[in-house]
């Protein structure tokens, strides 16, 4: 029985199931769909991503890891250098990425704004872990100050340990 291929556009490139099957179709498709959280990057699409200024540079890496509809998305600092409107919209995404089932690991220093997109805290002191609570805890945010503040601090001006 002879096999048939037939040549489509790229356009109509989709399965039954309404898929697309050309990989760059799914490509593009996958970075229309991470520009659609960022209409400013979107509009400098054809921009060299070093002439952006350093909050679309951090929009701009926030949507490269969209593309890749990973499992998990690790964001250090994501609100580093954007302006308040821009920070919520940057925790808006990720509170639309945690309903789609991607896991989120966040390190932020914008305390309240991390909580109100987080469901567990972690907190560390000198890489050990010293707190773990879920954020809905009514006292969590005494319990992190606690944790960070609490412990015991070398004090290098008289070489000796303090109890805070």
């Amino acid at each position: 029985m002879p096999i048939y291929t037939v040549k489509l556009p790229n356009s109509i490139h989709r399965g039954y199931d309404g898929f697309l099957r050309n990989p760059e179709d799914l490509k593009a498709a996958r970075v229309e769909e991470a520009l659609l959280f960022f209409p400013e990057i979107a509009e400098k699409r054809h921009e060299r991503g070093g002439a952006l200024s350093g909050g679309q540079q951090q929009m701009l890496t926030v949507a490269q890891g969209l593309v890749r509809r990973p499992r998990l998305l690790m964001l250090d600092e994501p609100s580093a250098g954007l302006s308040p409107v821009l920070v919520d919209r940057v925790l808006n995404v990720i509170g639309q990425l945690r309903k789609r089932g991607t896991a989120v690991l966040l390190v932020e220093q914008l305390l309240e704004k991390a909580l109100a997109a987080a469901d567990r805290v972690y907190a560390l002191v000198h890489g050990n872990v010293v707190l773990e609570a879920p954020t809905s805890e009514a006292n969590l945010p005494q319990r992190l100050e606690r944790a960070y503040f609490g412990h015991e601090v070398q004090v290098s001006v008289h070489a000796q340990t303090v109890q805070q």
